[in-house]
């Protein structure tokens, strides 16, 4: 008995959906229902931590802050830089008769305890990890800015000023103009945000790699980038609920700058031709939040006017000398023609 021919179906219907369509289409359904619950989580977790941060006492806010951005200028200098410039670095030794979990890691649940070779495919070396190697470094000096910033700035509640601190800390605090010169970013709440996020994303991909790209080694990298993220969303909540914090700060630079140029104006000597005066007062200016982008060190004052010297006197010419009495003409008596 031969097979009939299908006929096709009246009306132009599409035929049922297959099995596998209908498992993607529930998939589909089962995963966007899974990110929006994310975001409204996120949204919930967000909500409830501006608010937290809002009802938290300044002084607790500050101590905070200070706690956090040591324990991430640490962690960034010393753990994920120093740390792993020794651990990669390292790798430079590492050969087929290294057998440790530094130059070989996996070699007792792949190979067997009694190996006495690595095969090349596990062995570390320190070529696929140079730029690794270069991050861990960068992240020596990236940590300091952020330790130098802490101990030059002294927090009374909600307000922050960069007077100097006492005892131990008062010659790393001699840093602080060139901080102020070189990195004047790192004062204001929303650049230190920003600095914060991109220290944190490059810090969590500097793990080292294995032969075949599998990540491996110390995970000291991807905890300190965590940590930097979670300084930079902290920083953010701070700066939307309690701006008077950065407020502050943009005073307190203001009148530092005032009080430099002050003195250096005080200091100058007065402008040739007797024109020197007073020092320009700098008085009343003051930082605003769009300054942040434009921030820059404080400035030697403006050199005094240098006047134009008065214009010469027209020339005054003597009058001609009369002539002789009864000679009005000349010496020939008026007879010459």
């Amino acid at each position: 008995m031969q097979p009939q021919p299908q006929q096709p179906m009246a009306g132009g219907a599409q035929p049922p959906p297959s099995v596998g369509e209908q498992a993607l289409g529930k998939g589909l359904q089962v995963g966007g229902a899974v990110v929006s619950g994310g975001f409204g989580l996120a949204k919930v977790g967000t909500g409830k931590g501006m608010s937290y941060v809002k009802e938290m006492d300044p002084g607790q806010i500050g101590l905070v802050i200070k706690i956090l951005n040591l324990a991430t200028g640490f962690a960034l200098s010393i753990w994920a830089g120093v740390m792993m410039v020794i651990e990669i670095g390292s790798y430079v030794a590492c050969d087929e008769t290294t057998v440790d979990e530094s130059c070989c890691p996996g070699i007792g649940t792949e190979v067997g305890d009694g190996a006495t070779t690595c095969p090349e495919s596990m062995r570390m070396s320190l070529f696929p990890n140079f730029s690794a190697f270069v991050i861990s470094i960068y992240m020596v000096p990236l940590g300091t800015i952020l330790i130098l910033y802490e101990i030059s700035t002294k927090r009374v509640g909600s307000q922050e000023s960069v007077a100097e601190p006492t005892g131990i800390w008062a010659k790393l605090a001699a840093f602080r103009e060139s901080l102020m010169l070189y990195f004047g970013f790192i004062f204001f709440y929303k650049r230190r945000t920003q600095f914060l996020i991109f220290v944190g994303i490059l810090c969590m991909g500097n793990r080292a790699v294995d032969p075949v790209g599998n990540s491996t080694g110390s995970v000291a990298p991807l905890m300190t980038g965590i940590l930097a993220l979670l300084d930079a969303a902290l920083h953010f909540a701070v700066r939307i609920q309690h701006p008077e914090f950065d407020q502050s700060m943009q005073t307190a630079l203001s009148a530092a700058d005032d009080a430099n140029m002050g003195a250096m104006g005080a200091a100058a000597p007065p402008a040739a031709g007797g024109g020197g005066g007073a020092a320009p007062s700098f008085a009343g200016a003051a930082y605003t939040p769009e300054q942040e982008d434009i921030y820059q060190a404080p400035a030697a004052p403006a050199p005094a006017p240098m006047y134009a010297p008065a214009p010469a006197p027209a020339p005054v010419y003597a009058p001609a000398p009369a002539p002789a009495a009864g000679n009005i003409y000349g010496d020939d008596g008026g007879t010459a023609i």
